[in-house]
Parts: structure tokens; C-alpha cells; sequence
């Protein structure tokens, strides 16, 4: 029976979590107001010149250039890691004060080093003017943030009763303020930092609470609604460290930096955490699938990144992708994410899942054996070493031509077995049946391969295939060696669990 009483549904409204009207009001506000704080934030930063170096304080009295961006002034000007910092700010760094021990791009206004040839190198934002590169990261973090917000709104409008819509949507609403804060805090800004540790601790928050709740509610969580809240609890530890050591940097990277990463850590492993318990236990195959294009969309969203920006940053010193274009890879994920909730019929995605592990394992093999056939010619004459890369490559690609198949079926064995046990026979079965096909000249060496496959598969005495001719007439073909009568298609009175097949 249900109660015809205002108050109790609204109290049950409110228990099922943010329905009343106000609630959502509220909400609707929170994302005007993060909507309007990225887009002022984002009008701030674009097209203002910025020095862009950090400089850190290394020994007693000796200021050094940690990080140069991308597009910035200071990088246009040929600064570059390990130049000495002579004055910051008109200021010479004998009378800066020691205490700071580092000071970010989005406090210097001025900045004269000593370069790596020696040369004096001075950089202002006075009279400067922004370089077209410069416009790239904010366009970027622009993008991928509004991105998360729309996904996040049209979830939760979509599906306001499904219990990941709401930390979706708040996490929609962190990601656009602290992707824009942190380019305020090095351009602009050094206070935008207090915005950037705010809504990046959210954003780990945001995440866990998703997690809570995808693919569904964990059972312990529906028992104890309270404990959502240790999801949000550890923010004030970095959060009251900011304000104690902000002024102070070298105690603002060894305590705010610190809790704040380990926040980090620890949501992320609790997540991961969540999403195998969720992933091992389901209850519904739904869940399943879910999980797994949700893990597919991170790992798609987040591998394009590492290999084309950090990856060949750490080990060349220069990306291949400058990181403000392989950010935007990021976008599937709230996309990938927005699916799962908002789609009821979700597509099989353990095919793509199985062919894109295969050619993952084929391209880095191929790409290692290529960096160490050229990283291992070292002669001295340009010309032989010019010719032998040309020969060593040609070879090579070659062999990769001629084992790339055999190689792609082992391959292709190892991940069956390892990841979809329950389909490898299956998949195999189909594969070599595939090859075998095109062999056949002649419709009843076919009809008999086929009917002796499905025969032995099938785990039966015999089988027969049916093939309707041109007058119409069935005729059988059977396996060899099946008991089947070859002139009506039935199993033969002697045939033990024999079975037609059409």
C-alpha cells in the first residue's frame, strides 16, 4: 500500500538521497556556480603572458630554474632547467628571503637568470604579449573540463535515481575549477592555489563516492549511510596545512604536498579496490559489463597521455605530443562513464578488450626492437652508419612481415587464456574453422568438414548437414563416419544421439 501522506514521501524523498526540490535546487546552483568560476577563470588566464618558471632554492644561497612551461615567455627566452636565478621581481636573490625555498611561476613578474652558455637572459610580462602555444593549455583544460560537466549534468538529470549519478555530477563540477586554477596558479595567481588544493581534494572525494556507488551501492555503505562521509572527512588534513605553511614553501611541499598525495594514493587504491570487489562479486552480468567499459574508457583515456607526453618527457627530456593535446584523450572517460549509468543494453565490449591487448603487446614489441636496432649502431662514418639502419630496418620489417601472424596467434592464445578463459575454446574453435574454409573446393568436402566439426564440438556420434539444392529437395551430408541415412537427412535407427544440422 502506498502512503497518500506529504510528509512521508517527501521524508522518503529525502531518505532516498537529493530528491526533494530544494536539494536539487541547491545542486542546479552548484553547477551554475562552478560552470561561471571556470569561464571567468578561463577568461583570466587566456591570453595573458606569464614567465612561467618555478625556481627553487638549492644549498645556502644558490636559486636554480626547476620547470619551465611550455609556450611561456620564459621558455620562448631559452631558459631552461639548472640556469642560475640572479633576481626575481627587481629583487635580488641575496636579499630574498631564504625561508621561501621556492617560489611558482604565478609569483614571478620579472625573472633575470644566467643561462647555460653564460649569457644573461631578463624576462618580463611588461609590454609582452602571449604566444599562440600559450593559448594551448587553457583551450585544453577548457575543453576537457566542460566535458565532465556537461556529461555529469546530463547524467543526473537522465538518471536523478541512480545512486553514481550524484557523485558524477559533483565530480563534473570539480574537475573544469581545478583543471582552470591550476593554470590561474601558475599565470596569474599564486592565491588561486587555495582553489587548486580545494578542488583537487574534492575531486579525489567526488571519485571514491562514485566508487561507493558504481556500479551499484556496496551493501555495507546501504546498511551505514554515515560512512559516505569518510569519503570527505580526510579533506580538512591538507586543507588545514595549506593554511598553516602556505607562506612557507619548503613546508607547504613537505606537508600539504604530502597529505594531499597520499589522499590521493589512498583513494586511488581504495577504488581500485571497490571496482574488484563490485567486479568479482556481481550479482548481475550488467555490472560486470559495466565495470569493464568503465576500466576500458580510463585506460583509453589516460595510456595516450603516459606514451606520447610523460613517458618520452622522462626518458628524451622533450614529448612528443606537447601534453596539452594528449590531455584531451581524457574526454572518453566521463563519456565512457555517462554510458554505463544512462545506457541499459551496453554493448560486448570483450572483443575490442581482447584484439586491442593483442596489438598493444605487437606495437610495443615492434617499437622496442626498432629503438634498440637504432640506439645499437654507433660507428663513426655517418654513411655506413646511415646505410646499415637502412638495411638493419629493412630486415626487420621483413621478419616483422613474415612472423607477425604466428606471433599475433600466440599472442592472441596467451590473452584468452589468461583474461576470457570461459570463450578462448570457443574463440579458437571459430578461428581455425575460419582458416580452414577457403580450402575447400567442393560443396561436400565442406558440408563434410563442417557437420564433422560440429559432430566432434558438439560431443555427439554424428551429425548431418542439410543443403537444399535447386529444386528444392533437402539432401544430407554427413560427417564421416556418421550413422546417418544419406537419402532422407535422418539419423539412421542405430545412430546413438545423432542430430541433424540445417
Amino acid at each position: 500500500m502506498v502512503s497518500s501522506s506529504p510528509a512521508v514521501t517527501m521524508k522518503a524523498a529525502s531518505l532516498y538521497g537529493m530528491r526533494p526540490s530544494f536539494w536539487r535546487s541547491v545542486l542546479y546552483i552548484a553547477g551554475a556556480a562552478s560552470l561561471i568560476a571556470t569561464i571567468v577563470l578561463f577568461s583570466l588566464t587566456i591570453g595573458r603572458p606569464y614567465i612561467g618558471v618555478t625556481i627553487q632554492l638549492e644549498g645556502q644561497d644558490e636559486w636554480l630554474v626547476r620547470d619551465v612551461d611550455y609556450g611561456s615567455l620564459g621558455y620562448e627566452a631559452g631558459i631552461a632547467h639548472g640556469d642560475v636565478v640572479l633576481a626575481v621581481n627587481g629583487e635580488s636573490v641575496e636579499e630574498f628571503g631564504s625561508h621561501h625555498g621556492r617560489i611558482s611561476s604565478g609569483g614571478i613578474h620579472q625573472l633575470q637568470v644566467v643561462g647555460s652558455d653564460g649569457g644573461l637572459i631578463t624576462v618580463s610580462v611588461e609590454g609582452a604579449s602571449a604566444s599562440a602555444e600559450s593559448l594551448y593549455e587553457p583551450i585544453g583544460s577548457l575543453i576537457l573540463g566542460i566535458a565532465f560537466w556537461v556529461t555529469g549534468f546530463i547524467t543526473f538529470i537522465k538518471r536523478p535515481r541512480h545512486r553514481a549519478a550524484l557523485p558524477l555530477y559533483l565530480l563534473g563540477l570539480a574537475v573544469p575549477v581545478g583543471l582552470m586554477a591550476v593554470i590561474a596558479a601558475t599565470r596569474w595567481s599564486p592565491g588561486a592555489l587555495v582553489l587548486e588544493i580545494v578542488s583537487y581534494v574534492l575531486i579525489t572525494s567526488f571519485l571514491l563516492h562514485f566508487l561507493v556507488q558504481f556500479p551499484r551501492e556496496k551493501h555495507l555503505v546501504a546498511s551505514h549511510r554515515s560512512l559516505i562521509s569518510l569519503c570527505y572527512i580526510p579533506i580538512a588534513i591538507p586543507l588545514s596545512f595549506f593554511f598553516l605553511f602556505h607562506q612557507n614553501w619548503l613546508l607547504f611541499e613537505s606537508h600539504v604536498r604530502t597529505s594531499q598525495l597520499g589522499y590521493l594514493a589512498i583513494g586511488a587504491l581504495t577504488g581500485i579496490v571497490l571496482l574488484m570487489h563490485s567486479y568479482l562479486k556481481p550479482d548481475k552480468p550488467r555490472e560486470r559489463q559495466q565495470i569493464k567499459i568503465f576500466v576500458a574508457g580510463v585506460i583509453a583515456g589516460v595510456v595516450p597521455f603516459l606514451a606520447l607526453s610523460v613517458v618520452p618527457t622522462v626518458l628524451a627530456g622533450q614529448p612528443l605530443v606537447p601534453p596539452q593535446f594528449s590531455i584531451l584523450f581524457a574526454i572518453i572517460i566521463p563519456v565512457t562513464l555517462a554510458y554505463t549509468i544512462l545506457k541499459y543494453r551496453l554493448f560486448d565490449i570483450d572483443f575490442y578488450i581482447n584484439r586491442a591487448l593483442v596489438y598493444c603487446v605487437l606495437v610495443a614489441v615492434i617499437a622496442c626492437s626498432y629503438v634498440l636496432i637504432t640506439m645499437g649502431i654507433s660507428l663513426d662514418s655517418s654513411i655506413i652508419e646511415l646505410a646499415l639502419r637502412i638495411v638493419l630496418l629493412v630486415v626487420f620489417s621483413a621478419l616483422v612481415v613474415v612472423f607477425f601472424r604466428p606471433v599475433e596467434a600466440r599472442i592472441q592464445k596467451l590473452v584468452d587464456r589468461l583474461l576470457f578463459k570461459d570463450r578462448a575454446v570457443y574463440w579458437q574453435d571459430l578461428t581455425s574453422m575460419r582458416y580452414a574454409l577457403p580450402s575447400f573446393k567442393d560443396v561436400d568436402g565442406l558440408a563434410g568438414f563442417l557437420s564433422g566439426e560440429l559432430a566432434r564440438k558438439m560431443q555427439i556420434t554424428g551429425a548431418c548437414l542439410l543443403l537444399c539444392e535447386a529444386s528444392g529437395a533437402l539432401v544430407a551430408r554427413p560427417a564421416p563416419g556418421a550413422l546417418c541415412d544419406s537419402s532422407s537427412g535422418r539419423p539412421s535407427p542405430g545412430g546413438r544421439h545423432t542430430s541433424g544440422a540445417d
